[in-house]
């Protein structure tokens, strides 16, 4: 994730063009994107919007606001999917770009950083599951970091997924290192309605096993996620909008999100508060068309 910038995809069907900023649960798919910027595909696509500029300011208690000289620019392609990011942090910027297949599924996530460049990589199946994911250090031909053409890859660790059988309230999945043996196993749990209603993951060897559980709204909107020490409310307004986002870490309020809207209902902005130390870190969006 931007470490300060939390951006959430919509989970719900009824509000798949509800905002661009939107909540997400979905851990099936966490490796994709290693917990960065998640986007509703197809309000992006369906509003035309060819990138979002986030600027980050900071105030802390009893002081006034302040720039803190980073942004991030995210640009898409016509089918709404992310196609680069760029995180800047004064002079400096690390850029993040993605690849696709011909069945737009995020094949490479590719960021150039003082080192170099690295990658995280996906393989899928004809039922279009992940069945691999590794992360290499890459070797550019060209010396300009700005154009890419690979010479030379370093797979720094890698691993494999087998499923289970699969029912339409149960998918099972085995984690495989990459030295071959399964280490992790993870059940998805779904309602009814095809929600996610719980996610379990197990360390083979030792046993460990650790449970998170999702509720919902008769909307099928997020409202609750249930992990251990950590709970985390969700609110939306009364045309669906998520208007807040609450985190309690041991029944405690740790930290709140609001997010602002225009009055055209668009997401304009996005304040998080420490409630521990009572610091309101600001996020303003703007956006640019095709």
């Amino acid at each position: 994730m931007i470490r300060l910038f939390y951006i959430i995809l919509c989970l719900s069907n009824l509000n798949t063009y509800s905002q661009a900023l939107l909540v997400s649960a979905n851990p099936l798919k966490e490796k994709l994107y290693t917990s960065e910027a998640h986007f509703n595909e197809k309000y992006i696509a369906a509003n035309k919007i060819k990138a979002i500029e986030a600027s980050i300011s900071v105030k802390y208690d009893l002081q006034q606001i302040r720039e803190t000289g980073r942004s991030n620019y995210f640009s898409f392609n016509t089918l709404g999917k992310i196609s680069n990011h760029y995180e800047v942090y004064g002079n400096d910027t690390i850029a993040t770009y993605y690849e696709y297949n011909t069945k737009n599924q995020l094949i490479v996530k590719r960021t150039n950083d003082r080192q170099g460049f690295y990658s995280h990589n996906y393989e899928y199946n004809n039922s279009d599951k992940l069945i691999r994911y590794y992360y290499s250090r890459d070797e550019n031909e060209f010396a300009d970091k700005h154009r890419f053409k690979l010479s030379n890859r370093n797979i720094i660790l890698s691993e494999n997924y087998e499923y289970g059988i699969s029912s339409k309230n149960q998918v099972t999945r085995t984690i495989i290192n990459d030295i071959g043996k399964p280490y992790k196993e993870e059940t998805f749990n779904y309602d009814q309605f095809g929600n996610l209603a719980e996610y379990i993951y197990r360390y083979i060897i030792t046993g460990n096993q650790v449970a998170t559980a999702y509720s919902y709204d008769f909307y099928s909107r997020i409202v609750e996620i249930v992990k251990p020490e950590e709970t985390i409310l969700f609110e939306y307004d009364s045309i669906g909008n998520l208007t807040a986002e609450k985190v309690y870490k041991n029944n405690s309020l740790y930290q709140t999100k609001e997010f602002l809207y225009n009055n055209a209902m668009l997401l304009t902005a996005q304040l998080i508060k420490n409630e521990e130390t009572k610091a309101i870190t600001i996020i303003k969006f703007t956006y640019i068309y095709y």
